[in-house]
């Protein structure tokens, strides 16, 4: 009987020994050379026609990860800004930026007059870390033909009852022939209420308001958007997987020369009855569609892909899109396409209108 069970015993165990025979046999030692620092330059800039002046970004990237010093910042290099191939000059290294900032050391231009008809590379180059290059081209600006406000009932997904809301309907042409991108990129709302006075000192209350006041209320869009158009939804959906298109971000696959109106939520708490425009109260939406490069479009997207699946046990690795020869980061142009819709008739430029954020 014994002998029976050290049979079973050892036939339970010899497998284990085996696959740990095998297991330790693969494991090789491959010694690190604490000494190689073998870099390459991280290069960031985004310009547009209306700047004037040229910010370039500039770090250093480690082939060792976890390396101490990587992302460290770049400096005693040359930086060229090119226009159609002719060299413009040298950007001058901004030695008041060093150590502020985590995008890295950082090269300025000023007096630039970019123009949307030209190409524009940014040349780097470092004396250990070699050269890096990047090229954009200005994209053409598309206008916004129209901007209507309307207060619609609607439903919001974290709301349970249906409710007065500010919807707004905002209109444009996509070129026909050609791929375009797309970027909701900034704009605000604001209102303007006449002051109501809680307590009156010679006409003026406790924190310094006068008695004809206006307290304006100013919102940037990117904190208040509800709903966005099914348009960027599917794009979101195309292109991240489901995510949430952090960026507002979308091509005209689906528009290529139509027009197309935009459909925003921006508040489910306001309507323009309640103000009173003959007092000077206001309502107000700027509202900004950029146009961007395919470069910038493919880095969005791959950022939010990125950002997504950072730390997913069982997602495939993402690789951040660079357009930087010899190099990693981003150059990229955009050009602005902006309006507005004026409810009343709009702050007064006479220190009566406190403009606050919230």
């Amino acid at each position: 009987m014994q002998s029976v069970l050290k049979n079973i015993k050892f036939r339970n165990v010899a497998p284990a020994i085996f696959i740990m025979a095998i297991c330790l046999s693969c494991v090789k030692e491959i010694p690190i050379d604490e000494n190689y620092q073998s870099s390459q330059i991280i290069l960031n800039g985004m310009f547009s026609p209306e700047d004037s002046v040229l910010n370039i970004y500039t770090t250093e990237t480690k082939e060792i990860v976890g390396y101490e010093k990587s992302f460290a910042k770049v400096s005693g290099a040359e930086v060229h800004l090119y226009q159609d191939g002719n060299d413009l000059g040298t950007l001058s290294y901004d030695d008041s930026y060093e150590g502020e900032s985590v995008n890295g050391s950082r090269y300025v231009m000023s007096n630039v007059d970019f123009s949307v008809d030209s190409k524009y590379s940014v040349k780097v180059v470092h004396p250990s870390m070699g050269t890096a290059m990047a090229t954009t081209e200005i994209p053409a600006s598309v206008e916004i033909k129209s901007i209507e406000l309307k207060s619609e009932y609607i439903r919001l997904e974290e709301e349970e009852e249906t409710m007065n809301a500010m919807v707004a309907y905002v209109t444009f042409s996509d070129p026909s022939g050609e791929n375009n991108y797309y970027q909701v990129a900034g704009g605000y709302y604001e209102f303007a209420q006449k002051y109501e006075k809680d307590f009156n000192i010679n006409g003026w209350d406790s924190i310094g308001y006068a008695k004809d006041s206006f307290n304006v209320y100013r919102k940037r869009f990117y904190d208040v958007y509800k709903q966005i158009d099914p348009l960027i939804v599917d794009n979101s959906d195309d292109m991240f997987g489901g995510n949430d298109n952090m960026f507002l971000i979308f091509n005209d696959d689906l528009i290529d020369g139509k027009t197309y109106t935009l459909r925003f939520v921006i508040t489910n708490y306001w309507n323009r009855s309640q103000l009173d425009t003959a007092a000077g109260e206001y309502f107000q939406v700027h509202f900004v569609l950029r146009s961007i490069t395919e470069d910038l479009f493919k880095y969005y997207a791959s950022a939010e892909s990125f950002y997504w699946n950072d730390g997913e046990l069982f997602a495939e690795p993402v690789q951040v899109f660079s357009n930087v020869d010899n190099g990693v980061g981003i150059l990229s142009s955009y050009i602005d396409g902006a309006d507005d819709y004026l409810y009343g008739s709009g702050r007064r430029d006479d220190g009566t209108y406190f403009l606050n954020w919230y």
